[in-house]
């Protein structure tokens, strides 16, 4: 059972009689023991898994000492089963199964079986064109053309768009003369890419550095926002666009779907609507409005029609408010800040 079919079988309110999912014994187990103990196993943990084990603990039943005994001997017996141990890439599989996700697991019997590499392009064609051009525009050319060359057609034209003419240029002249390169050389450059593009998703969202700089931007204002990410730019366009992904101000609403943009309004009082929407973008306040049910539409209408003056300070708080509010919607999926392949600042 992985992550998220044990995430869909734990119930909000449990039967005291109903039996112990996999992620409840766990939890039975962590919580018999000292804390000391707990702690270096839980550091080990993933978000995912953290989170399955917080919603077994708020709905854990009463676990009797019976029970907690037969799940320790469970775990004796499935030691005992095996008369001895030899490693194979199926026993990663059988080890890493219903504890670590689908897309772990394949990303470590690929390094296993030594297809690591190959597994590194499949996920670039899921990178969105203007990082990959990003990246491109910083590396020596030699690698960029090879990196290029993997790319299906498509892909790689709309790469290229985004490059500099002279890039475009020198990439296309080094594609006419490319020739195979060892396979050695091949598993370097992929490893580059997975370094450059990939190795956030392996480290976790905590040690996301670009993440906490963006949750330090998203306080400040859109003008602040713009000259930081400017400056980053400049030195460094891959590392400017890997904050974009996490940037999100009141503006960007206007970014949303439709129904992400209904479903985050819902959510905010209709006196911060008004306060929020004084002195805002025609176009952003008639989007907001179209969201807000009629009756709620006609209030922040009438309260927008006065002519009263707020301080500025009240209308970015009230702002920043909303803005706060859709990413941490976001990061319980609830809502997404931008539709699918659409790139932030788009």
């Amino acid at each position: 059972m992985n992550a998220k079919n044990m995430s869909k079988t734990l119930p909000v309110l449990r039967d005291e009689n109903a039996p112990l999912t996999a992620v409840d014994k766990v939890t039975a187990l962590l919580l018999t023991m000292s804390k000391p103990s707990a702690d270096v196993i839980i550091k080990k943990f993933d978000n995912q898994e953290i989170r399955l084990v917080g919603h077994s603990v708020s709905a854990l039943p009463p676990v009797s000492d019976d029970v907690i005994e037969k799940i320790i001997d469970e775990l004796y017996e499935a030691l005992e089963e095996s008369e001895g141990l030899v490693g194979s890439a199926s026993g990663v599989q059988q080890l890493f199964s219903g504890v670590v996700s689908d897309d772990q697991i394949s990303e470590i019997m690929a390094e296993v079986s030594g297809n690591a590499s190959e597994l590194v392009w499949g996920k670039l064609a899921d990178v969105r064109d203007d990082r990959i051009a990003a990246f491109l525009a910083g590396e020596q050319p030699q690698v960029a053309t090879v990196i290029l060359s993997r790319l299906d057609s498509s892909k790689a034209a709309s790469v290229m768009e985004k490059l500099s003419g002279e890039q475009r240029a020198e990439l296309s002249r080094r594609l006419l003369t490319l020739r195979p390169i060892t396979d050695a050389a091949m598993q370097l450059v992929a490893e580059r890419l997975r370094q450059a593009l990939f190795a956030e998703e392996e480290t976790g969202s905590e040690e996301n550095k670009h993440a906490k700089l963006a949750a330090i931007l998203n306080k400040l204002e859109r003008h602040q926002i713009d000259e930081i990410l400017t400056s980053i730019s400049e030195v460094d366009p891959l590392e400017a666009e890997r904050v974009k992904d996490y940037v999100f101000t009141f503006d960007d609403i206007v970014g949303m779907d439709t129904e992400d943009r209904a479903r985050l309004m819902d959510d905010v009082p209709a006196e911060r609507v008004v306060m929020a929407l004084r002195d805002a973008d025609p176009a952003l306040v008639d989007l907001i409005l179209q969201t807000l049910s009629p009756r709620s539409r006609r209030i922040v209408e009438a309260e927008l029609a006065t002519d009263t003056r707020v301080a500025p300070q009240a209308i970015s708080e009230a702002r920043r408010w909303i803005a706060v509010l859709a990413l941490s919607m976001a990061e319980r999926s609830l809502i997404k800040l931008r539709p699918e392949g659409v790139a932030p600042g788009a």
